[in-house]
């Protein structure tokens, strides 16, 4: 196995509660990742929208 050649999948998980503040960036910065999982727990705000909305 030629290891430049190599790609290692990453999966990405966030727990997010009430995060609208936050979420974009975070998003953002993970976002060369193979699997993003972002996991609510009931929040308020906008945070499900933005979610869906990457």
């Amino acid at each position: 196995m030629n290891s430049s050649n190599s790609k290692i999948p990453v999966s990405v998980l966030i727990p997010a509660k009430n995060e609208e503040a936050n979420l974009p960036a975070c998003l953002e910065s993970v976002s060369r990742a193979d699997e993003i999982f972002v996991v609510d727990s009931q929040s308020s705000d906008r945070s499900v929208e933005i979610t869906e909305s990457y």
